[in-house]
């Protein structure tokens, strides 16, 4: 379905029209104040409004008026990491739906955006609240439903929860308390019980376990129902296999490149600071590698895009297997590549790893029957913890590439003084 954005958001609407190819839900993009920058059709048809008029607004809008004093705390808590919650909105026409909110953050220029999907759960809710132990166990729901004791002990199991647990005719009474719980949540079990005994209702994640040993993450909703002979604790549980993927899928998509795998500018970045951080601490020497790709663009005008996205595609596998675990190979658009080198031992390594690297582009290829030799400008730079940040370093490694460039040199350039009177920085804002 569509994905609407502002705009000034294309990688993250990007990213949601990857969610959007994934799950069936209704996804929604904020800033840290709540205000929409990108939504699919399904959030707008969830509300009964159109995409155009949510667009820009505050979440706040489909809020219902007394579920909106607890927004500030649920935004500040999703940048923080993220989290799962109920609350109630309001469609276009006025009418109150409760709603599973499961919002996540990524990083974007250095500012949060919160990932939020929502789910209508009018009928989970009608469910838990209005019907009778035998409605609520009835075995045509999607979810596992577990009616147990306030000890543990499991006193009734729909078929899907027999299903999803791989359990055949078993005998509930001779199973030990709370035997569908992982083991590394079973400790929380005291905890979780004497909440849902005192507020009645309690809705946690964790892992359920299936008889041949193996986990899998789940959403619990746990009410206590009072019964004749005693309070019982029915346990609604929902296997988020496909959330939690959906939710990798935009971790991944947030800091790697599409089309390579490489990590993007956003994660270069991140990993650049965390080695400037070690080799100003420890006193590590750090160097940089900017690579661009000699006269690619005739490849893509000669024999179509297609044909250079994967030669593209192999010369990133190639700098991937040339460079040590612990550095970072990153595609920073189009043909242009860095590649952050930690705790090397001095320039020798600096050179070194550069003829790797452009060795490694110039083997031959053959692509789509096409056979190709591509080489590569290489710039290479070293850190100077006395005068350089992110940006200072990489300027340095591209100033380097473009004088090799220039020069005509053997594939690469180490980074001297004077190549600063030589250029005033061309390409530098392009790091």
């Amino acid at each position: 379905m569509p994905v609407i954005h502002n705009g000034a958001d294309p990688e993250i609407a990007r990213l949601l029209e990857g969610l959007d190819a994934v799950t069936n839900d209704a996804w929604v993009v904020l800033d840290p104040d709540g205000v929409i920058v990108a939504l699919n059709e399904r959030h707008a048809e969830l509300h009964g409004m159109t995409a155009d008029d949510l667009l820009g607004s505050s979440i706040a809008r489909v809020r219902a008026p007394g579920a909106r004093s607890t927004l500030r705390a649920e935004l500040d808590a999703a940048c923080d990491g993220g989290l799962v919650y109920e609350t109630l909105h309001r469609r276009g026409d006025g009418a109150v739906m409760p709603v599973e909110i499961s919002a996540m953050s990524a990083m974007f220029d250095g500012k949060c955006r919160i990932f939020a999907m929502t789910r209508d759960i009018t009928k989970r809710k009608a469910v838990m609240d209005e019907l009778l132990l035998k409605s609520v166990l009835l075995d045509g729901t999607v979810d596992s439903i577990i009616v147990n004791t306030p000890e543990g002990r499991a006193m009734y199991m729909n078929g899907p929860a027999h299903s999803s647990l791989g359990l055949g005719d078993v005998d509930l009474a001779a199973t030990e308390p709370y035997f569908w719980v992982g083991p590394k949540y079973q400790v929380l079990g005291p905890s979780r019980n004497e909440t849902i005994m005192t507020q009645g209702y309690h809705t946690f994640e964790g892992e359920s376990l299936r008889v041949d040993g193996t986990t899998f993450p789940t959403e619990v909703t746990a009410s206590k129902l009072d019964l004749p002979a005693g309070p019982v604790i029915v346990s609604v549980i929902r296997d988020v296999t496909d959330r939690m993927h959906a939710e990798e899928a935009v971790r991944h998509l947030a800091y790697h490149d599409p089309l390579t795998g490489l990590a993007n500018r956003t994660q270069m970045r991140d990993q650049l600071t965390l080695a400037i951080a070690s080799s100003r601490r420890h006193g590590d020497i750090l160097g940089i590698a900017y690579l661009d790709l000699d006269g690619f663009k005739p490849v893509n005008d000669s024999l179509g895009h297609a044909t250079g996205d994967k030669a593209l595609a192999l010369i990133a596998d190639r700098l991937r297997e040339s460079v040590r675990a612990g550095d970072t190979v990153a595609r920073l658009g189009g043909d242009e590549f860095a590649v952050v080198l930690p705790r090397i031992a001095d320039s020798g390594d600096l050179e070194y790893a550069a003829k790797k690297l452009y060795d490694a582009i110039a083997t031959p290829m053959v692509i789509d029957g096409h056979p190709l030799t591509i080489t590569a400008s290489i710039g290479l730079a070293l850190f100077d913890p006395d005068a350089d940040d992110i940006d200072s370093l990489l300027i340095k490694a591209d100033l380097a590439m473009y004088s090799g460039k220039r020069d005509g040199s053997c594939g690469w350039a180490v980074y001297r003084e004077a190549m600063h009177e030589r250029f005033s920085g061309p390409g530098a804002d392009s790091i």
